[in-house]
């Protein structure tokens, strides 16, 4: 009598849980962003909105660990006497390190992150203007969430270090929306 034997097997690859990305971003990938920074200074809250490029760069093969520079224009707009207008405008040069975390089984992503940032003050009006500074530097501390190849979008507060006048320190919520590429 002859016993037949049946082998089952199964086998899996490129299961991917945690690395530095769904797709190619071993290299890293660039970004152009907007973002809504309402802002407090004095006793005014401002509004700034900030339009940018950014550029992620890794820093390693094995760890999905990167570096950002970005530069982006702000300007800052405060609403008084029944009327918008705007308080001054800025360059900023933030630079980020950034921690990749996938989330399995989907083509998402969070992306914590901390840095610094210099920002020059380049135009504003005389009422408020003639007395900051500027040159200004801060830090700031967020979480960006990344789905598929081509959209982010993060949440961050920041503030300057030192006074952008006498006494205050700019201070501000960061709410960014970008296209990544």
């Amino acid at each position: 009598m002859m016993v037949g034997m049946l082998t089952v097997s199964a086998q899996f690859s490129n299961v991917e849980t945690t690395g530095s990305s769904h797709r190619d971003d071993i290299g890293g990938w660039g970004t152009v962003y907007v973002e809504w920074n309402p802002s407090k200074v004095y006793d005014w809250d401002i509004n700034a909105f900030t339009i940018g490029l950014a550029r992620a760069f890794s820093l390693s093969t094995s760890t999905p660990i990167y570096i950002e520079p970005s530069v982006a224009g702000q300007c800052f707009v405060q609403y008084h006497d029944n009327d918008y207008g705007v308080v001054f405008a800025s360059v900023k040069v933030p630079v980020n390190l950034l921690y990749r975390v996938n989330i399995p089984n989907s083509n998402a992503s969070f992306i914590p992150f901390a840095g610094l940032y210099l920002r020059y003050n380049v135009w504003g009006n005389h009422d408020m203007f003639d007395s900051c500074k500027r040159f200004q530097v801060g830090g700031h501390v967020g979480l960006k969430a990344a789905f598929g190849d081509h959209f982010i979008m993060g949440v961050s507060y920041g503030a300057d270090f030192n006074e952008i006048n006498r006494i205050k320190k700019l201070q501000s919520v960061n709410l960014s929306l970008g296209f990544t590429f």
